[in-house]
């Protein structure tokens, strides 16, 4: 019994309860359900397939391949600009290869150019520097194209790499390329040395200024910076913060001589999913205890969140590279992510896959990659994208040797350890056509829209 000293407090009391809660006093004493928790990564709703007419088609262009096809087999490069309208520019922060190779760094040219050799980049590294050797490549393609009468590319893009071509740390822009350059950590390079980032910011600053390009890629697959920060010892730490501000003063300095360049940083979609976003996820949630594991959706949103969004408040686009085998059941998961960009974070950028293949490691394996883009086409169904970047016009040179058989620039390239600079193999087949300049079926493809 309710003593009678409370009892009008506690009819106050109870008074208050009834009016704050839906259950009349005396009635049902049931209390109200919680308001479910709405669910971030509803369903998606089915799309149609990407289409090759409802984005801008281009090609990733390096020295001189597009030469090589216009002098061995013209037509071929006439009918490859009849399918792309566009091209990207793919250079270094500073042109490594050019101490071994010369100025065509991906075919040897003949032919009366009068190329120059590696002796003349060793004695004057200003000549690979990058706005200099992005001038040369886009005159190479438009040379090229003029030889066999084609028109030029109705635009530009350009994706500065600093990456070394071994994609182990940064090459050096100055072009001081010692035996301990490129010690890991220590040097005068990266993004937290004044004298670099400096240079690189004219640099780049140049590029735009003479080429006003379309798009404008800083960095190329720079998933790699924070992966090896976190997990490679000896790794500066604060290169990913200090290549996020070197990011920001880039984007400012572009558009200060190009306004209309739009711009963003290189990440590669497939490795910063399969192997960023795990190593991310184990980091940030060291010590918390979870019911269930956390479903892909989620995972990827946080790590987006911390290491990509910022990136897209500062440039324009979500600039992405996609490169894995076809037939990848995980893929389509990752890719229809990015449907979900509108509803997370309340933005819809302009997606541009800034450099598109799928690894082979022979001719032989060439059908593969025509498959890769149907799947990726499949993959990329109702995402926002704006442009689709073939890697590369071709296999590079000595990749179609006999009986699979590798020579040529891509044995030097694949196997010559004492350059310090190999690529896997795949990456020699990588072109639409291949390296005795025949076409490709992924060219085929394009060409007739995979019909």
């Amino acid at each position: 019994m309710l003593d009678r000293s409370l009892r009008p407090c506690s009819l106050a009391l109870l008074m208050a309860l009834c009016l704050a809660t839906t259950t009349a006093c005396g009635g049902n004493n049931d209390t109200p359900e919680p308001e479910p928790e709405p669910d971030l990564y509803p369903d998606l709703e089915e799309a149609e397939p990407l289409t090759l007419d409802s984005v801008e088609l281009g090609i990733g262009l390096h020295h001189g391949e597009a030469l090589a096809l216009a002098n061995n087999k013209g037509e071929n490069l006439e009918e490859a600009r009849g399918v792309f309208s566009h091209a990207n520019l793919q250079v270094q922060a500073y042109d490594e290869l050019t101490h071994q190779f010369g100025e065509y760094t991906y075919f040897r040219i003949d032919g009366g150019e009068n190329p120059r050799g590696a002796i003349e980049f060793i004695q004057t590294p200003a000549a690979g520097e990058v706005a200099v050797r992005t001038a040369d490549l886009k005159d190479e393609a438009t040379s090229a194209l003029g030889r066999v009468g084609a028109d030029d590319f109705e635009s530009v893009s350009v994706t500065v790499d600093f990456w070394r071509t071994n994609r182990e740390w940064y090459v050096r822009w100055d072009g001081l390329l010692g035996d301990d350059a490129n010690t890991v950590g220590i040097g005068p390079y990266g993004f937290g040395r004044e004298e670099m980032v400096d240079d690189l910011l004219d640099e780049i600053t140049d590029i735009a200024r003479q080429n006003e390009p379309k798009y404008m890629v800083i960095g190329s697959e720079m998933e790699l910076l924070w992966a090896q920060e976190m997990m490679t010892p000896g790794i500066a730490i604060g290169e990913w913060s200090g290549f996020l501000s070197f990011y920001q003063d880039a984007v400012d300095r572009i558009k200060e001589v190009s306004p209309n360049t739009r711009v963003g940083v290189g990440i590669n979609w497939d490795r910063f999913v399969t192997e960023v976003v795990p190593a991310y996820i184990i980091l940030e949630t060291q010590g918390q205890e979870f019911d269930e594991p956390l479903e892909l959706d989620e995972q990827i949103d946080r790590a987006f969140r911390a290491l990509i969004l910022p990136t897209l408040v500062w440039g324009d686009t979500l600039t992405l590279m996609s490169y894995v085998a076809p037939g990848n059941e995980d893929a389509a998961l990752y890719y229809q992510w990015l449907r979900r960009l509108p509803d997370l974070y309340e933005i819809d950028p302009e997606i541009v896959y800034y450099s598109v293949g799928s690894p082979i490691s022979n001719s032989a394996a060439n059908q593969a990659q025509r498959n890769y883009m149907v799947n990726f086409l499949e993959w990329n169904a109702g995402v926002n994208v704006g442009a689709i970047y073939w890697e590369r016009l071709m296999n590079i040179d000595g990749s179609n040797g006999a009986n699979q058989q590798i020579d040529g620039r891509c044995k030097a390239l694949v196997e010559d350890a004492d350059k310090n600079f190999l690529l896997p193999r795949e990456r020699c087949f990588d072109g639409l056509f291949d390296s005795v300049f025949q076409i490709k079926p992924i060219m085929s493809g394009l060409k007739n829209n995979f019909e």
